[in-house]
């Protein structure tokens, strides 16, 4: 009677233990799940507080009149007669659409860009050839027999730009880059030539000093 009653006992805090222990485990379950959820959802907070203070550069597409011809008789119905021709600097505006401000903007080229549009006159034109040297800080340009000199780095800053596009800010393409361009046109006539693409790197930050 005593080994049964033992036995019994034996179980029942076996049972027990095992319950206990279910318990536990389940217990640090479901905490491991609420600090989850927890991180989950302030890691969707952060999100939105971030989206919320997000800035959004764009450009706003430019028209450029040029010719390579004469000019003093130019009749076309789509250009603005008050437009200028072959203009010496060409000013793109840019605005903030997103819902927070950019601050501490700068806007910079690659020259590849322009080493680009060198290499596409050389093939346009293998009797002119176009060539380029690099001294220090300085690039040395020679088109038509004529120097062109200027530097690398191009920049230019502004300290914030609101948003909604609230207000615009024009960022002025190098005379060089003109310059060039109206050489490919006048070289290339009615021929369709694929331009690249004058690659613009815009770098800023947002209220939260995120970059």
């Amino acid at each position: 009677m005593d080994n049964l009653l033992k036995s019994v006992k034996d179980k029942l805090l076996l049972k027990k233990e095992i319950i206990k222990t279910s318990i536990e485990i389940f217990t640090n379950f479901a905490t491991i799940i609420s600090a989850i959820v927890v991180l989950f959802t302030l890691w969707e907070m952060q999100i939105q507080r971030n989206n919320a203070y997000m800035p959004d550069i764009i450009f706003e597409p430019t028209q450029v009149n040029i010719s390579w011809g004469d000019t003093t008789n130019i009749v076309n119905p789509f250009v603005n007669p008050e437009e200028v021709v072959n203009p010496i600097s060409v000013k793109v505006p840019s605005r903030n659409v997103g819902v927070g401000v950019a601050k501490h903007l700068t806007y910079s080229i690659d020259i590849s860009t322009y080493i680009d549009w060198i290499e596409l006159c050389k093939e346009l034109n293998d009797e002119n050839q176009y060539t380029y040297t690099r001294n220090e800080n300085q690039y040395a340009v020679t088109i038509n027999n004529t120097d062109i000199m200027f530097s690398p780095t191009y920049e230019i800053n502004k300290v914030f730009l609101l948003p909604n596009a609230e207000e615009s800010f024009d960022f002025v393409i190098p005379i060089q880059y003109i310059t060039l361009l109206q050489e490919i046109y006048s070289i290339r006539g009615r021929e369709h030539v694929v331009i690249p693409n004058i690659k613009v790197l815009v770098t800023f930050t947002d209220v939260q000093g995120i970059k």
